[in-house]
């Protein structure tokens, strides 16, 4: 049985719609780090505040992409706004690796290094994504 293109079309709406959802939960628990930044005290630095501003923007360039295309999703938009959305998490990736907010020391000698390696995949990820 083959699928016609509009349940195509619903379920990829249903798809964004969902994602857009996914992400505002994330950026409200990600905003509210005063509240679960004890649990990881030692960890989670103080300067996690100096990269709200990038991933929240990230977030919310991902939130409207994704409520957009629930809407509508022709070709030409479907790749604008994965551009757009590449270029937020681009800015994201940077400010993470620059501030990293995280301090890995206390699991071995290698892990500060380690985490800050895995940012820079992040930036060279979502620079790639863009090209």
């Amino acid at each position: 049985m083959t699928q016609t293109t509009t349940e195509a079309g619903e379920r990829d709406s249903l798809g964004f719609a969902g994602a857009a959802i996914f992400n505002f939960v994330f950026m409200i628990f990600i905003n509210a780090h005063e509240a679960w930044r004890p649990w990881l005290e030692g960890i989670v630095t103080a300067s996690f505040k100096d990269v709200l501003w990038a991933v929240n923007l990230g977030f919310v360039l991902q939130i409207f992409g994704n409520l957009i295309l629930s809407v509508s999703s022709p070709r030409p938009l479907r790749g604008l706004t994965e551009l757009v959305c590449s270029v937020g998490a681009l800015a994201g990736a940077v400010v993470f690796y620059r501030v990293f907010p995280l301090e890995l020391s206390r699991f071995g000698d290698s892990a500060q290094t380690l985490g800050h390696t895995l940012a820079f995949v992040g930036v060279a990820a979502s620079a790639m994504a863009i090209l």
